[in-house]
């Protein structure tokens, strides 16, 4: 059996934040990530939204509703009977900086970490 290379730009890291998801329709969700990287997230859900489904996404950096927190425009990428993957398409640079926080905080490779922080500009490597 052959393993297929990892093609992830940015390591997942295992995080429990909470995120409130808002679709075009106004369809709100509020649920909790299984984990997470610098270009997208795993929301655990029973209820899911369909693949390509583009939705604004706040991901809290605290518990209490008026915690700061992360605003990021995404894309369904990968639904499963777990939940659903959500791809990050845009983020403003503050947000950026405090995601970049929130995956460091919970990883223990942080060199490797903060080596695809160098060789990527924004969410995507420079070509």
């Amino acid at each position: 059996m052959t393993t297929q290379p990892n093609q992830r730009e940015f390591t997942r890291v295992p995080a429990k934040v909470k995120v409130e998801l808002v679709t075009r329709d106004g369809v709100i969700f509020t649920r909790q990530t299984r984990n997470l990287s610098m270009n997208g997230l795993y929301l655990e859900a029973q209820e899911k939204l369909p693949m390509n489904t583009e939705c604004q996404l706040r991901v809290f950096l605290g518990e209490s509703r008026d915690a700061a927190c992360i605003e990021i425009l995404g894309c369904v990428s990968r639904v499963d009977e777990m939940g659903m993957a959500i791809e990050f398409r845009q983020i403003e640079v503050e947000g950026f900086e405090r995601l970049r926080n929130l995956v460091l905080l919970n990883t223990n490779q942080v060199q490797e970490i903060e080596e695809e922080f160098r060789s990527h500009h924004g969410l995507r490597k420079p070509h």
